[in-house]
C-alpha cells in the first residue's frame, strides 16, 4: 500500500505529465493552424464560385483533421 506521500508524488507526477502533453499538443498544432488558415484565405481570394470548391474544401479539411490527430499521438507518446 502506499503512502500518503507516495500517492501525492504519484499525482503530481501525473499532473505535470498532463500538463506536458497539452503543452506539447499545443506546440504542434501550431504550425499547421497558420499553415492551413494561409491556405484557405489565399484559395478563398484568389478563386471564383465552382464546383471543385467543395472538393477542395474537403481536402483540406481532411488534411488538416490528419495533422491535428497525428499532433495528439505525438503529444500523448513523447512523454512515456
Amino acid at each position: 500500500m502506499l503512502s500518503a506521500k507516495e500517492k501525492l508524488q504519484t499525482r503530481l507526477s501525473d499532473q505535470k505529465n498532463e500538463k506536458k502533453s497539452n503543452r506539447l499538443f499545443l506546440i504542434e498544432i501550431a504550425g499547421p493552424v497558420i499553415t492551413w488558415s494561409a491556405i484557405a484565405a489565399t484559395y478563398a481570394s484568389l478563386q471564383s464560385e465552382t464546383p471543385n470548391t467543395a472538393a477542395w474544401g474537403t481536402i483540406m479539411f481532411a488534411l488538416f483533421a490528419l495533422h491535428v490527430g497525428l499532433a495528439g499521438w505525438k503529444s500523448r507518446n513523447q512523454i512515456r
